[in-house]
């Protein structure tokens, strides 16, 4: 698989959550710990369109601007198939 390079800054929303990179659907599982909201998606690094699903993570103090955080969950055993 190809490494996609990341979005640049120009081609970000300036208030609301997007990836590194990659596609992401169903941003849900909002939570709230430690003074910081936390959200988890489902995510492709590797495409723009649906692929071997990731969970993302990111969090955020505002809900305006998001930090990018390791992945949450990876496809890495046979039955995640």
């Amino acid at each position: 698989m190809e490494i996609m390079k990341n979005i640049t800054k120009n081609y970000r929303p300036f208030f609301h959550f997007s990836t590194p990179k990659g596609w992401c659907n169903d941003p849900n599982g909002f939570s709230f710990y430690k003074g910081k909201v936390h959200l988890f998606y489902q995510y492709n690094p590797f495409d723009t369109k649906w692929g071997p699903m990731h969970w993302g993570h990111a969090t955020s103090k505002n809900m305006l601007k998001w930090k990018n955080k390791k992945i949450a969950l990876f496809p890495d055993k046979t039955y995640d198939n």
